[in-house]
């Protein structure tokens, strides 16, 4: 009577997946390897430990894997899909594609796992939407600064008007507002591009050569521009001006001879101290006179 026993596990061999089965009755032993790699090498996953994608659909990044065994990919959010999901020796492309955010970045984990090896992590971001709520003023020249609000403005990589890229911006640490000073450009829409994608303004943008200037702001958008306000001897104003600006005229501005307020806005002058500068007074069609 012949007693067969059969043995069937996996166990690792000089760095080797393998199978081993043996059978007693027949006084004999096999091996079979799986995921056959180089005798003496370990076995080893490598792939980046982290990734980014951008807000919108279909968005997708590939990740370089080397390796010298079969590996599995999976993804713990429905948002996020990964491709292959099983891979054969050597190196592969790792497909990871999301659907759109919108509301907030959001972030998932993608596992690839092996026979023999430490599951490789990726920590995924995907970072969410920029969106364009307001801007102000609605018309600028060079060297006006427009403020624009909205979300998700964290990590603005370009700002433009009119398809002309902004001479300067700042993004505020919530990431709702930014701060962009107009160059030389074109009337048209505002674009902001962040990691999480482009956004375009519903409003347009009114572009006009010379100062465009809102209250209290006029010394501000002169330096922007370029211009050095102490050696102008011309200088044409349209927007909004206040009590500071004639102030400033007054005071800096030494060498001005001629000065085109035709298009311009004289505004109460409304900061802290009330009267510290002064009231306008504007009396119907004549042009506006003012007190220190």
């Amino acid at each position: 009577m012949n007693n067969r026993i059969s043995i069937n596990r996996t166990i690792k061999v000089l760095g080797l997946s393998l199978i081993l089965l043996f059978t007693t009755g027949h006084n004999s032993a096999h091996l079979q390897a799986q995921g056959v790699v180089n005798p003496g090498d370990d076995v080893f996953v490598t792939v980046a430990p982290t990734a980014q994608l951008a807000a919108a659909a279909n968005s997708e990044t590939l990740l370089d894997v080397s390796s010298n065994t079969t590996w599995t990919a999976s993804s713990n959010e429905s948002w996020l899909t990964v491709s292959p999901s099983t891979a054969t020796l050597g190196g592969a492309k790792l497909t990871l594609k999301a659907s759109t955010s919108t509301s907030a970045d959001r972030t998932a984990k993608v596992v690839l796992t092996a026979i023999g090896v430490k599951p490789q992590e990726i920590s995924v971001t995907q970072k969410a939407a920029p969106a364009i709520a307001s801007f102000t003023p609605d018309k600028a020249g060079n060297g006006t600064t427009v403020t624009i609000t909205g979300t998700n403005f964290t990590g603005t990589t370009v700002v433009s008007f009119g398809g002309t890229a902004a001479k300067s911006f700042a993004v505020n640490t919530a990431g709702t507002e930014i701060k962009a000073v107009v160059g030389t450009g074109a009337s048209g829409t505002i674009r902001v591009t962040t990691a999480g994608g482009e956004v375009t303004s519903t409003g347009t943008l009114t572009w006009a050569s010379g100062i465009v200037s809102t209250p209290g702001n006029l010394k501000e958008t002169i330096s922007n521009a370029g211009f050095d306000g102490s050696s102008l001897k011309e200088l044409t104003v349209t927007g909004n001006i206040d009590a500071t600006d004639f102030r400033f005229m007054r005071d800096e501005m030494l060498g001005l001879e001629v000065l085109d307020l035709s298009g311009t806005n004289i505004v109460t002058y409304t900061g802290n101290g009330g009267t510290a500068y002064g009231d306008i007074i504007y009396p119907d069609n004549e042009v506006p006179q003012y007190a220190f």
